[in-house]
């Protein structure tokens, strides 16, 4: 790819936001990359000395610029990655896991650990774990769960729009 010749024009704002986006913390390093690749080119670098510069490639600096003229500051923003999206955690599967641990353990067991429920429920056990992290619930802490509430409709918020089936040899305390 030949060098730019030209001094990449940018808009005061968007001058500015990459500035801040460069000094940012908390912002991902790929995006600070690129806000830093479009500053250099406002001040005049070619393609290849901001690839030196910052260890990249010189065709990722050109398409970084060329995106810019044509979708301003979005180019800074991460474009969707290849693969088939999580299905883990729809909503049929996290309603199984609620519904499975508010029951009584299967036969022959004191207590729910994210593996057994995995093999229970025919789930891998990485993905019952993150359920129940994200969730928040220990069913492997406790024999019982003992939920304390002034909401009289607190068995419905718990799972969502409605509350599971309650199994009566199971204790959920709803104080």
């Amino acid at each position: 790819m030949p060098a730019a010749k030209e001094v990449l024009v940018m808009e005061e704002g968007d001058r500015s936001e990459c500035e801040r986006v460069m000094r940012s913390r908390k912002a991902a390093m790929s995006k600070a990359r690129r806000a830093q690749m479009l500053v250099l080119a406002a001040r005049g670098l070619s393609n290849r000395q901001i690839a030196l510069k910052l260890g990249a490639s010189v065709h990722v600096v050109g398409r970084v610029r060329k995106e810019y003229g044509r979708q301003g500051l979005a180019v800074l923003k991460d474009r969707p990655r290849p693969g088939r999206p999580r299905s883990s955690r729809d909503e049929q599967s996290i309603r199984k896991v609620f519904e499975t641990v508010c029951q009584a353990p299967a036969k022959g067991l004191s207590r729910w650990s994210a593996r057994t429920l995995g093999r229970h429920l025919n789930m891998a056990s990485a993905t019952v774990n993150r359920i129940l992290r994200e969730n928040k619930l220990q069913p492997h802490r406790l024999r019982t769960f003992t939920f304390k509430s002034g909401s009289p409709q607190f068995g419905e918020k718990l799972v969502g729009r409605d509350a599971p089936p309650r199994d009566p040899t199971w204790h959920v305390q709803m104080a």
